[in-house]
């Protein structure tokens, strides 16, 4: 009977301790899913807001861009202006041709070379 007793009482300790085991590992796992769902969710805003930033940032620099390509294009057809007054009509054309949002080298070559042919 004693012999019952102490298997019991080995049993018991057993399944103490191999709760403790498995208990462990699986802390761990839900820490680390955790952390790893954890980090994902405060990063991602950040990375969202950091590219809406440099997005608007770009656009900013497109239109001063575009703004100085126009600088420059009323800068020629007004040293133009005495000579033909086309050249006013084809910077109004170019001009809107860089509103575009991507313009190919053909379109711009047509357009503006014409002005510095006509100097």
């Amino acid at each position: 009977m004693e012999s019952d007793s102490s298997s019991i009482t080995i049993t018991k300790t057993f399944k103490k301790h191999f709760k403790r085991i498995t208990l462990r590992p699986l802390s761990f796992f839900i820490l680390l899913a955790l952390i790893g769902l954890l980090l994902p969710s405060l990063l991602i805003p950040f990375w969202v807001l950091r590219i809406k930033g440099i997005e608007k940032e770009l656009d900013s620099i497109t239109n001063q861009s575009h703004q100085e390509i126009w600088s420059a294009i009323q800068n020629a057809t007004s040293s133009l202006l005495p000579m033909s007054s086309s050249a006013t009509n084809l910077a109004k054309v170019a001009n809107a041709s860089l509103g575009e949002t991507d313009p190919t080298y053909f379109d711009i070559e047509s357009k503006v070379c014409i002005i510095f042919l006509l100097l």
